[in-house]
């Protein structure tokens, strides 16, 4: 039965590769997303100016709000900008840029 495991795991692994790749565009939409999201990261989406603390939740330069924060009593969560909802408590979050 190793050789009927091995060939149904094999069968598996590939249709379940097929199925993601439909889902997320295929392979190269996948790399231009990653290679986009890592060429942006330390540019502020607003002003599009280089940010140079990685931990800076505010852009020095137009006060745009980088990290999103759940404002739901015990939460407290910090998101990326453009979440719409807390996966930890399901609240809305709302982006109030400091403009």
């Amino acid at each position: 039965m190793g050789i009927l495991d091995d060939l149904l795991s094999g069968v598996k692994n590939s249709l379940k590769w097929q199925a993601q790749s439909a889902v997320t565009g295929g392979i190269s939409s996948g790399v231009s997303s990653i290679v986009k999201k890592f060429n942006n990261k330390n540019k502020c989406p607003e002003c599009g100016k280089a940010i140079t603390d990685e931990t800076a939740k505010f852009c020095p330069n137009c006060r745009a709000e980088l990290v999103l924060t759940c404002k739901k009593e015990g939460c407290g969560r910090e998101l990326p900008r453009g979440t719409k909802f807390c996966p930890s408590c399901g609240s809305e979050l709302k982006s109030s840029s400091a403009k």
